[in-house]
C-alpha cells in the first residue's frame, strides 16, 4: 500500500488571512493594555478613574445586569436604589451592551474584574472594528491598522475612560458604518438587515451613539444623492448707504455690550415693558446677524444643489426603512419602556433655556494637546484651565498626524468619491460638537449654531453634551487618514506609514491611567449574612446628571454589590421630578439630606424626625444604618438619639441595626 506525502505547510493564502484578521486582534489588545496601564495588573482591586464617582456607578450598573437576569428582577426598574421608592432605569446611562458581557461572558468573575474586562474588551474592539472599516474602504492593511490605532488612542477615550464607561463602548459606530456602507454600495439585503441589528445594539450601548448613527445615516444619504457646490461671485467694491448704516448699528451694539460687561448692566422698564440687559447676549447675536449680512453683501455666495445622476434614491430609501424596522425590533424593550415613561410624564428633559444649555467645543481646544500625555500633560492641563475648557468633555486635539496628512496629501480634497461621506461626516459632527452657541475661552459669543435646533427636538434634546460628538469626528478622520496613506505612491508608502505611526504613538500616548481602589470591608461582608432589609448610609445623597441633594458617597453603590440589600439614595442619570419630590418631602429623608450636606433642616422637619425616628425608619423599611466616621458632626449627633444597636465597626464606619422589625 503506497502512502502519499501530505504537505501541511501553511499556504501563502492562509498566512495572509492570519496576518489580515488575527494579527490586528493582538495588535489592538496590546495597544489597549498599554493605553490603560497599569490596569491589567490591578484587575481585582481597582477600576479606572481618579476618584469614586461615575466610574463606580458602572460597577453597580453591571452588577445589576446580573441581578436583572434572575427570575424575579426587572431590567428597567430597581428597588435596590432609592429605597423604598425605587427608580426607573430606562433613561439611565446603564451601558447595557457592556453589562451583558459582564453578566454572561464574564459572569464567572468578581464584578470588579468583570467591569475591567468589559472596559479592556471595549477599547480593543474600538481599534479592531475601525481596522475592519478602514480596510474595507482602502484595501490597505497597514493603513487600516494605522486608522484603528488613531481611533483607539484618540484623546476622546483618554478622557472618558476615567469614568464614563458607557462612552468608551464606541465599537458599534465603526461596525454600523461598515455594514451600512456595504449595504448601500453592494445592494446587499443581509448587510441591510445587519445594519439594523447594529443600530439596535447601539441603542443598548449608549443613547448618544444611537443618535449619532441616525445623523450619520442622513449624512451618508445626502452625500450620495446631492451634489452641493458653493460658488463665490466677484467681490463688490461699491459701498452703499445701507452698508454704512449696518456698520453703524453693529458698532453701537458692540459698544452697548462692552458697557454692559463693564458695569454689569441692569433691568430697565420702557413704557411698562421690562428689559433685562445683564449679559449683552441678545445684542451680540444681533451683531453677528448683521455682520453676516454685511459679509454676504461684500462677498456674495451662490449655492448650487443638484441630484447626482448615479444616485439610487429608491433603493437607498428602501434599505433605510428596513434598517430602521430591524433596529426597532432589536431595541424594542428599551424603546417601549421609554415610550411608557413619555406617556406617564416621567420622561426627563434637560432643564433651562437655550442660553443655559451645555456649551460645546471651544475652538481653542483644537490648539491644546492632550492633557493626559505623559510629557506635556500637566502643561496642557494648565492651558485648558486658563481657557476655561473641560479637558474630558471638550477635548478637541486632532493630532499632528492629521495636520501633516492634510498638508501633504490634501486628504479632504484629493481623495476618491468613496471618501465623500467621511468628509461630510467629519464636518457635520464637528459643527455639532461646537454646541448650540460658539464659546470662546469659556464665554458665550452670542453666535448660535445649528446644534441649537436640537434643543427644540423632543428626545434628541437629551443628547445634551455637544462635545461628545467628537467621537464621530475622530472616526471620520481615522478613515480619511487611512485613505490618504493608501493614496501615497508605493515608493514612499513605507516612509509615510512609519512617520504616521510614530506621530500617533508620540502624540496620543497617555500617562499611567489613574486607578480607584475598590475595597471589600469586612463590615459589609457581615451585613451580607444578615436578614434582608433596607440600608441607609450616612451621609446620604440622591443624584442624577442634572444635580444632587445631600452628599452621596458613590462607593455605597459598590458596597451594595457586596451586601446585596436595597439602599436609600443613589445615582441615576435621569431622576424623575416625582422621585426628587418624594425624597425632599419625606419626614425621614428630607432632614437627613440637609444634614448630610451640612445644612440646617427646617425646624418643623427636624422636629418630626426627632419625635419618633424608630417609627420613621421602620415605616421606610430601613433595618440597617451605616454611619461614616467622617459624617458632619451635627448629623452624627442626631444619630446618637436613634434606637440603634451597634452591630459592627471598623476604622471608617459603624454598622447599626434598627430595633424592632422593619416594615
Amino acid at each position: 500500500m503506497s502512502h502519499q506525502e501530505v504537505n501541511i505547510t501553511p499556504t501563502p493564502a492562509i498566512g495572509r488571512a492570519l496576518l489580515q484578521w488575527v494579527a490586528p486582534i493582538f495588535i489592538f489588545i496590546t495597544a489597549t493594555v498599554l493605553f490603560t496601564w497599569p490596569l491589567v495588573g490591578n484587575l481585582h482591586t481597582h477600576i479606572p478613574g481618579a476618584d469614586a464617582s461615575d466610574n463606580v456607578s458602572f460597577v453597580w450598573n453591571w452588577w445589576w445586569m446580573r441581578q436583572a437576569m434572575g427570575p424575579d428582577a426587572e431590567l428597567f426598574t430597581s428597588e435596590h436604589l432609592f429605597f423604598p421608592f425605587g427608580t426607573g432605569l430606562a433613561m439611565h446611562t446603564h451601558g447595557y451592551l457592556a453589562g451583558a458581557f459582564a453578566a454572561t461572558a464574564f459572569s464567572s468573575f468578581d464584578i470588579v474584574v468583570a467591569t475591567n474586562l468589559a472596559i479592556l474588551a471595549a477599547l480593543s474592539l474600538n481599534g479592531i472594528v475601525t481596522f475592519w472599516l478602514a480596510f474595507y474602504t482602502t484595501r490597505d492593511w497597514a493603513a487600516a491598522v494605522l486608522a484603528g490605532l488613531f481611533f483607539a488612542w484618540a484623546p476622546f477615550f483618554a478622557g472618558h475612560v476615567l469614568g464614563h464607561f458607557n462612552l468608551i463602548q464606541a465599537w458599534p459606530l465603526p461596525l454600523f458604518a461598515l455594514v451600512w456602507l456595504h449595504a448601500l454600495q453592494r445592494r446587499s439585503l443581509w448587510a441591510t438587515v445587519g445594519s439594523g441589528v447594529v443600530l439596535g445594539l447601539a441603542v443598548w450601548a449608549d443613547y448618544y451613539f444611537a443618535t449619532y448613527l441616525l445623523v450619520f445615516v442622513v449624512a451618508t444619504l445626502v452625500s450620495r444623492w446631492v451634489n452641493v457646490r458653493v460658488k463665490r461671485t466677484r467681490a463688490t467694491t461699491r459701498v452703499a448707504l445701507a452698508d454704512y448704516v449696518l456698520w453703524s448699528v453693529v458698532a453701537l451694539l458692540l459698544a452697548a455690550v462692552l458697557a454692559v460687561r463693564l458695569t454689569g448692566g441692569g433691568v430697565f422698564y420702557v413704557s411698562g415693558v421690562r428689559i433685562s440687559a445683564t449679559t449683552g447676549l441678545p445684542m451680540l447675536t444681533t451683531s453677528w446677524l448683521l455682520g453676516l449680512i454685511l459679509a454676504w453683501r461684500r462677498w456674495p455666495l451662490g449655492l448650487s444643489v443638484r441630484l447626482r445622476s448615479e444616485a439610487g434614491v429608491g433603493s437607498d430609501v428602501w434599505r433605510t426603512l428596513v434598517t430602521g424596522a430591524v433596529s426597532a425590533v432589536v431595541a424594542l424593550p428599551i424603546v417601549a419602556e421609554a415610550w411608557k415613561l413619555w406617556r406617564s410624564g416621567g420622561y426627563v428633559t434637560p432643564p433651562g433655556f437655550l442660553r443655559s444649555a451645555a456649551g460645546g467645543l471651544d475652538p481653542f481646544a483644537l490648539l491644546i494637546p492632550s492633557s493626559f500625555h505623559p510629557l506635556w500633560g500637566d502643561f496642557a492641563g494648565r492651558l485648558y484651565e486658563f481657557a476655561a475648557i473641560a479637558p474630558v468633555e471638550s477635548t478637541g486635539w486632532l493630532g499632528v498626524v492629521v495636520l501633516v496628512a492634510f498638508i501633504a496629501t490634501r486628504m479632504f480634497s484629493s481623495l476618491s468619491a468613496d471618501a465623500r461621506v467621511w468628509r461630510v461626516s467629519a464636518v457635520v459632527f464637528f459643527i455639532w460638537a461646537l454646541g448650540p452657541y460658539l464659546r470662546v475661552l469659556g464665554e458665550n459669543t452670542g453666535l448660535y449654531l445649528p446644534a441649537a435646533a436640537l434643543r427644540l427636538l423632543p428626545v434628541v434634546d437629551n443628547v445634551r453634551i455637544p462635545g461628545r460628538a467628537m467621537v464621530m469626528v475622530y472616526l471620520s478622520l481615522a478613515v480619511l487618514l487611512a485613505s490618504a496613506i493608501a493614496a501615497v505612491p508605493a515608493a514612499r508608502r513605507r516612509t509615510a506609514l512609519f512617520a504616521a505611526s510614530a506621530l500617533i504613538v508620540a502624540d496620543f500616548a497617555r500617562s499611567h491611567l489613574p486607578l480607584t481602589p475598590i475595597d471589600r470591608p469586612a463590615l459589609y461582608e457581615a451585613l451580607a449574612a444578615m436578614p434582608r432589609g433596607g440600608v441607609i448610609e450616612l451621609p446620604m445623597g440622591i443624584r442624577d446628571g442634572y444635580g444632587s441633594f445631600g452628599a452621596l458617597d458613590h462607593r455605597s453603590m459598590v458596597y451594595q454589590t457586596i451586601h446585596g440589600h436595597p439602599i436609600a439614595g443613589g445615582f441615576v442619570a435621569r431622576m424623575s421630578e416625582d422621585l426628587t419630590r418624594r425624597h425632599l418631602e419625606s419626614d425621614l429623608f428630607g432632614p437627613l439630606l440637609s444634614l448630610s450636606a451640612s445644612e440646617a433642616p427646617a425646624d418643623d422637619a427636624l422636629a418630626r424626625l426627632r419625635a419618633n425616628p424608630s417609627a420613621l425608619l421602620r415605616e421606610n423599611g430601613i433595618a440597617y444604618v451605616v454611619v461614616s466616621r467622617n459624617a458632619p458632626t451635627r448629623l452624627q449627633e442626631e444619630i446618637t438619639s436613634w434606637p440603634l444597636d451597634l452591630v459592627a465597626e471598623d476604622a471608617l464606619r459603624r454598622l447599626y441595626g434598627v430595633r424592632g422589625p422593619a416594615q
